[in-house]
């Protein structure tokens, strides 16, 4: 693990890079909570969850090009994810 007091790029920085990166997925989350598509409670736990299902899932599709991929995979992870009603 990266020694964060000892190099140029301290916990702080690492914090508010994160915030400020979630944040536009947090707001979204909220905007689907509030029209009522969504039935989150936590919205930064459900965006740092959908942001790591979806990397995850883009590290995935690079890494194993061939393996057969349900067409609707991403949908799947962001309804789940997001808490969205499928609806």
């Amino acid at each position: 693990m990266p020694d964060l007091d000892n190099g140029s790029v301290t916990g702080s920085d690492v914090s508010s890079l994160g915030s400020a990166s979630l944040a536009p997925l947090a707001d979204t989350l909220g905007d689907c909570v509030s029209a009522g598509c969504a039935t989150s409670t936590d919205l930064t736990a459900d965006a740092v969850a959908l942001w790591l299902g979806l990397h995850g899932l883009a590290h995935q599709r690079s890494a194993t090009v061939a393996f057969p991929w349900p067409p609707d995979i991403a949908e799947r992870i962001i309804t789940t994810l997001a808490h969205l009603d499928d609806a």
